[in-house]
């Protein structure tokens, strides 16, 4: 009996290392796959940012096709690095278009404001009509110049 024991266990014992090589290559197989997956999601959320940028903008592109300036009225602080962001995007989207932030004298201009009641009371005053509101808030508005 004792035999037959030895007998078994040492056919065990020659095919052992075989098994633990398969095992052991899963495993780095494994392991090199979750390396891969952590980098493709840290490249796809990258993908992912990169489209965002300038988004509150890319729907009033078409609209300023062949303008070359268009007046651009915030009551953000852009002296706040995250306001100024937001206008930098904008020029970097509506580009060629320059965004004129000291000059609301032109034939379109852009309102980005934080309140409804100050959109209301610039439009009344630049006497302009907005001609698109997008989901973000950001309103193009014409004005008839002489």
């Amino acid at each position: 009996m004792n035999k037959i024991i030895k007998t078994q266990l040492n056919k065990y014992y020659k095919i052992l290392p075989f098994f633990l090589g398969v095992i052991l290559i899963i495993i780095l197989n494994i392991h090199q796959l979750l390396k891969e997956e952590t980098l493709f999601h840290q490249i796809s959320s990258y993908k992912t940012f990169s489209s965002i940028i300038g988004a509150h903008f890319q729907d009033i592109k078409p609209l300023l096709q062949g303008v070359e300036y268009v007046g651009y009225y915030t009551n953000r602080n852009l002296s706040i690095p995250k306001n100024n962001k937001r206008y930098s995007q904008a020029q970097f989207v509506l580009a060629p278009t320059i965004l004129d932030t000291n000059n609301l004298n032109h034939s379109f201009v852009i309102l980005d404001c934080t309140d409804k009641s100050i959109v209301e009371k610039k439009l009344r005053q630049l006497q302009a009509i907005p001609i698109k509101i997008n989901q973000y808030g950001i309103i193009v508005a014409e004005r008839m110049l002489p």
